[in-house]
């Protein structure tokens, strides 16, 4: 799945609000709590509707590249990878997100709406913020 957003925010806001696992917090609709484990690793803890769930994440940026990667195991057996890469176009961002989820086919569809309506959301929240 690929999703494209244009964020009226420098780059660096937007990377910073992507990378900083406290600031993420707080902007993203459904993750409410992040854990650090290790360098990369965390425990995420989140809250779906009436389902609250956590997952490790290892999550992984690159300043040259502009990219951000995060790759979660979800309910011990769905793999979902996302890669954020960020673009400057004046002081607009642009974020290119890729998405890939494995395993979970029957609900796939539904996975990528959930998906695509809280990274919207998140995305909104960035904007708005600071």
């Amino acid at each position: 799945m690929h999703l494209k957003y244009r964020i009226n925010k420098p780059l660096k806001v937007v990377f910073d609000c992507l990378t900083d696992m406290n600031r993420f917090t707080s902007l993203h609709p459904v993750v409410y709590k992040m854990e650090k484990i290790s360098e990369d690793r965390y425990l995420v803890y989140e809250k779906l509707l009436f389902i609250s769930f956590t997952y490790p994440v290892v999550i992984k940026s690159n300043t040259f590249e502009n990219t951000i990667s995060m790759e979660a195991t979800v309910l011990k057996f769905t793999k979902i990878t996302i890669k954020f890469c960020l673009q400057s176009e004046n002081e607009i961002t642009i974020v290119n997100e890729k998405i890939h989820i494995s395993k979970f086919l029957l609900f796939r569809p539904i996975i990528k709406s959930i998906f695509k309506k809280q990274h919207i959301q998140l995305f909104k929240n960035i904007e708005k913020a600071i």
